[in-house]
């Protein structure tokens, strides 16, 4: 008797679900989540997500691609999203914004996620919007360069129970364009350039035009014209260069674009990169040795050295 419930007790396990979710929100708290769910022995068998909130839109396919019927009914403050299994895989596109709530400063992600099968696995990821500072999370914090990443996993997971996804996070740079300083001081350079244009023909105007004597005819060889300085080599061939990722090598063209010094301000104005992300690129480099980076006033010089240069 035993062993006949050990065995019902493995092949239930067996037959369970393995959950994979991957969710990214952006600045405004919209989530645009994936759900892939593997589902062994689910021929023809209808199936539901249980999700905390209501979705904007949703999208499900088989494993081939294929669009399937798919609806949605709401139980109280809960989402359920059916589907029949066509055969052993279903795949979830949703996008709410209802998992993301706002506080203040603060916002707070939070998702209880269930499903009509039991889960013998679940991993899940959740990608935070640019520079943002983390306030809490019941995940395990990552990233991936460009923005955190907050990940769970949990095994075992019954029919009658939910998985908790969490995270709380303030936006350091929230609503801030890059486009707008760059746009101001497009606008001012061209005022500056039209008010010097001006004052140079007024100047022409008003001025006595000056008596040139013409030039003797030289009595001497005239000296070759000095060679020009080469420019700095592109660092695109360079071994090192090569090893970065585009991030760095963007932040690192547009310092030999200066002539291989200048500074963080103009870094943050004159590359995709923001600020927050910039700084801990600019530590990378230099711990790498290639970049040195001095203090100049209230200023943070960066230099490339000559690793790159070679």
């Amino acid at each position: 008797m035993r062993s006949a419930v050990v065995f019902l007790f493995l092949i239930s396990l067996s037959l369970a679900a393995t959950v994979d979710i991957s969710a990214t929100v952006t600045q405004s708290g919209t989530a645009n989540m994936i759900v892939k769910a593997e589902i062994p022995d689910g021929w023809e068998r209808p199936v539901y997500l249980n999700l905390s909130g209501p979705l904007k839109s949703v999208i499900v396919k088989d494993r081939s691609g294929l669009e399937l019927e798919a609806r949605t009914t709401n139980e109280g403050n809960r989402t359920l999203v059916y589907a029949t299994v066509p055969s052993d895989y279903l795949e979830f596109t949703m996008i709410s914004d209802s998992f993301t709530t706002k506080q203040g400063g603060l916002w707070i992600f939070d998702l209880t996620f269930g499903m009509s099968e039991n889960i013998s696995a679940m991993a899940a990821s959740l990608k935070l919007p640019g520079a943002v500072s983390l306030k809490s999370t019941n995940g395990a914090v990552g990233g991936d360069g460009s923005a955190l990443v907050i990940s769970w996993k949990a095994r075992d997971i019954d029919t009658a129970h939910q998985a908790h996804l969490r995270a709380g996070y303030e936006l350091t740079e929230q609503g801030f364009d890059t486009t707008l300083p760059a746009l101001a001081i497009l606008i001012i350079a061209v005022i500056a350039a039209y008010g010097l244009f001006r004052n140079r023909n007024i100047t022409r105007a008003t001025a006595k035009p000056a008596t040139i004597p013409p030039s003797p005819l030289p009595t001497t060889p005239t000296q070759p014209a000095s060679p020009l300085v080469p420019l700095p080599s592109s660092p695109e061939s360079n071994a090192v260069f090569k090893t970065l990722d585009e991030t760095d090598k963007e932040i690192v063209r547009e310092i030999m674009a200066q002539g291989g010094k200048t500074t963080q301000a103009h870094l943050y104005l004159h590359t995709h990169v923001p600020k927050a992300t910039l700084s801990r690129r600019l530590a990378s480099l230099e711990n790498r040795g290639i970049i040195a980076k001095s203090q100049k006033g209230n200023r943070n010089l960066i230099t490339l050295t000559d690793i790159i240069k070679k």
